[in-house]
């Protein structure tokens, strides 16, 4: 899954956002090639990073969802 999203939304930058670019997918990446996380600080900023990563996907996605409709309004 994670190859995937690097193919197509990261290494293509659909995924990036205007300002923070790619930022926010860079620790799901370290968190794949990392270990187990363990202790409290880790797992609080493991949760943190997921909810920045959440909220960056559902911008990707208004983002190409209206992408899509200006595509789709334009006469061929």
């Amino acid at each position: 899954v994670v190859r995937e999203f690097r193919e197509r939304f990261y290494d293509t930058k659909v995924f990036f956002d205007r300002f923070a670019h790619g930022k926010f997918a860079r620790p799901l990446f370290a968190r794949h090639d990392g270990g187990p996380v363990s202790g409290d600080d880790a797992v609080r900023e493991l949760v943190e990073e997921a909810q920045l990563f959440i909220d960056a996907s559902h911008a990707c996605q208004i983002r190409v969802s209206q992408q899509r409709a200006v595509a789709q309004a334009v006469p061929a």
